[in-house]
């Protein structure tokens, strides 16, 4: 089972770095720029 990951980063590139650094086949990533995005 994959384990989940929210990460909320509202600069694009920067979001997508951390995920790239995360980068692993046992996570799941949900990826949001805001933290209304987030909460819903």
């Amino acid at each position: 089972m994959s384990e989940k990951l929210l990460i909320v980063e509202d600069d694009k590139k920067l979001n997508d770095g951390i995920r790239l650094a995360l980068k692993n086949d046992s996570y799941f990533f949900y990826q949001c720029q805001t933290l209304q995005e987030a909460r819903e």
